[in-house]
C-alpha cells in the first residue's frame, strides 16, 4: 500500500484561511455574543472531528 501524501498549503491559502477564520469568529462574537473561550472551543471541536490517517498528529 502506498504511503499517504499530504497536500502542502500555499501562502495564499493560509492567508485566506486566516482571514476567513477571523471573520467567522468576529461574526460569532457580534451575532451571538460569544467570547474567545467559546470560539476556541468550537474551533477545537471542529478540528477534533477531522479524520486523519492513523499516526498523523492533529496540529
Amino acid at each position: 500500500m502506498d504511503e499517504p501524501t499530504f497536500w502542502e498549503p500555499t501562502d495564499e491559502f493560509l492567508n485566506q484561511a486566516d482571514y476567513d477564520l477571523k471573520l467567522l469568529v468576529k461574526t460569532w462574537k457580534d451575532e451571538y455574543g460569544a467570547d474567545d473561550a467559546a470560539c476556541s472551543m468550537v474551533l477545537r471541536a471542529i478540528a477534533d472531528a477531522t479524520y486523519l490517517p492513523e499516526g498523523q498528529p492533529l496540529v
